[in-house]
């Protein structure tokens, strides 16, 4: 059996009994699927409304797929910069403490009034909020390099671009991970909850009609849409660890 499947299947056996407990309660006490569906009626309104369900989606998808390549982008450069100077970390870091203790819902609307109600605004608020966790992770991998490697690695005639990205880079990129698991745990729930302050489409404006309309089974298909595609997107930042990281590929396996 595989690393991957030894690691999955007890999950997977308490997922398939926790649906077949929620089924039986359901059916047997009689409750009101208006109040709790089953796992089954879900299923169904899921595939009947699947047009609408997919292209919300869609659209959830790519804002939080587009925010979370921004806030890497734009969390690279400030983690190398925070871990070279005290400094400016003692300048940068309090205002990203600040832009995570603002709750979403104080600064959506105003990312709304600046950018509309399009995909730029779910897209750039999504972004701000990914890019904490990963500079605090990626800084403290930085700041941990062996500074005898990188002394030894200079001294053989390396550059200090080759030392910052063979050297200081790789020690790092386990933390560098750690604060990218940490913010791929939440986009898609970030952006649904964006579009829920205001959009044009996406699951956000899904969930809230579903909500108005008193549909709790699509209310559930929603958020089972957002759990699933939150799964999916923490396994591909696992699969790119294991690939770019041969020592956690070696852990993985064992």
């Amino acid at each position: 059996m595989s690393g991957a499947l030894r690691r999955g299947w007890p999950a997977a056996v308490a997922l398939v009994g926790l649906c077949a407990i929620w089924e039986l309660v359901v059916r047997l006490s009689g409750v009101d699927p208006h109040v709790l569906p089953a796992p089954s009626e879900i299923a169904l309104s899921a595939w009947s409304d699947r047009a609408s369900l997919l292209q919300s989606t869609w659209t959830t998808a790519w804002e939080g797929m587009a925010g979370f390549v921004l806030g890497i982008a734009v969390a690279l450069p400030f983690s190398a910069s925070v871990a070279a100077s005290r400094t400016l970390d003692r300048a940068v870091m309090p205002l990203l403490i600040i832009s995570q203790a603002i709750p979403l819902i104080a600064i959506g609307p105003l990312f709304l009034i600046w950018f509309g109600f399009g995909s730029l605004s779910k897209v750039l608020i999504v972004a701000v909020l990914a890019v904490f966790p990963i500079v605090v992770a990626a800084a403290r991998g930085l700041r941990d390099a062996d500074p005898a490697q990188q002394r030894m690695a200079a001294s053989l005639g390396a550059s200090r671009w080759w030392i910052l990205v063979h050297v200081t880079g790789a020690g790092a990129a386990p933390s560098l991970f750690s604060g990218i698991r940490i913010s791929a745990a939440y986009v898609l729930g970030s952006a649904a909850t964006a579009e829920y302050l205001g959009s044009r489409g996406g699951l956000g404006i899904y969930l809230m009609a579903a909500q108005s309309g008193f549909r709790t089974d699509l209310v559930f298909a929603a958020a089972a849409v957002l759990t699933v595609g939150t799964l999916l997107l923490l396994w591909l930042v696992g699969v790119a660890e294991r690939l770019l990281i041969p020592s956690t590929r070696r852990g993985m396996t064992q």
